[in-house]
Parts: C-alpha cells; sequence; structure tokens
C-alpha cells in the first residue's frame, strides 16, 4: 500500500483512539479499552469489516462486533 494511506490510516487509528480514550475519561475513568477492543479497533480504522478482522485475529465475526460495539457507543 502506498505510504500515504499507510500514515492517514495510523493518523485516523490514533485519533480514533484518543476520542475514545478521552470521552471514557468523562464517562468512567476507570474503564480503560480492553486489548482485544483496541486491536478490533485498530482494524476497523485500517477499512476492515468485522469478517476480515475476524480472519486476522483468529475469532468470530460475531466476537469482532462483540467487542467493537462498546468502543463505538462510547462518545
Amino acid at each position: 500500500s502506498s505510504p500515504i494511506l499507510s500514515w492517514m490510516s495510523n493518523y485516523i487509528f490514533e485519533a480514533a483512539i484518543r476520542i475514545v480514550r478521552q470521552s471514557m475519561r468523562e464517562d468512567d475513568p476507570q474503564e480503560p479499552l480492553t486489548e482485544r477492543e483496541t486491536e478490533c479497533l485498530f482494524w476497523a480504522s485500517e477499512g476492515k469489516t468485522s469478517g476480515e478482522i475476524a480472519c486476522i485475529l483468529g475469532i468470530t465475526e460475531r466476537t469482532v462486533n462483540y467487542h467493537l460495539n462498546p468502543v463505538t457507543r462510547r462518545r
């Protein structure tokens, strides 16, 4: 892939993590993202579908959605 696309996807991922973490501090400072939530969010920021993320992580698509739902519900 191109260096620009790689840089942009990394930037978007880092921005999403910052937004979620900032939101969490406001809502519940005791509940950080789990490692699996972070992994799923990373691959989603790379443009991967739930099915693709499931294949990458060796888990089911339902499990991917289970980990992404709490992250996407946080504001």
